[in-house]
């Protein structure tokens, strides 16, 4: 009986940490790279990501949309219909601003709600690439221009 009660809090204490991790998503984040910090938050019931800032500027030159081409990517939104399913946040889209192309996506927290993780695949999660975000201290704001 002393077993149930503690496999019983046990997984009490682990579900309720995974609900405030996932809940936690919302914020701002370093791209892997450190040249560029995006932005989570939550509109309605979607999690979307923007580009907030950038080491070295750069337009969307290679998006679909001729239009658009001239554009910063500062403030583009990236990351859309993000929906969260169980401990990750899933049916949403990527867009590249690098090839302009938009893919299939799926984000994820790591360490504590520290590293956010996002893959973007075609078809399948298989055919991908992981990208890690690592997310700004309380000490770190978003650097002036660009």
């Amino acid at each position: 009986m002393g077993k149930l009660i503690l496999i019983t809090l046990f997984l009490s204490f682990a579900l309720g940490q995974n609900v405030h991790a996932t809940a936690s998503i919302e914020g701002r984040y370093w791209t892997d790279d450190r040249k560029g910090i995006i932005e989570m938050y939550l509109e309605g019931e979607e999690i979307k990501g923007r580009i907030l800032w950038r080491s070295s500027p750069l337009l969307d030159s290679k998006n679909p949309d001729p239009g658009l081409r001239g554009r910063s990517v500062i403030g583009v939104t990236f990351l859309t219909g993000f929906t969260e399913k169980g401990d990750a946040w899933k049916g949403g889209r990527v867009y590249s601003p690098d090839n302009g192309r938009t893919y299939r996506g799926k984000l994820w927290l790591e360490d504590d709600g520290q590293i956010l993780k996002m893959r973007g695949f075609i078809g399948v999660s298989l055919l991908g690439r992981t990208a890690s975000f690592t997310r700004l201290t309380a000490s770190e704001s978003v650097p002036e221009g660009k």
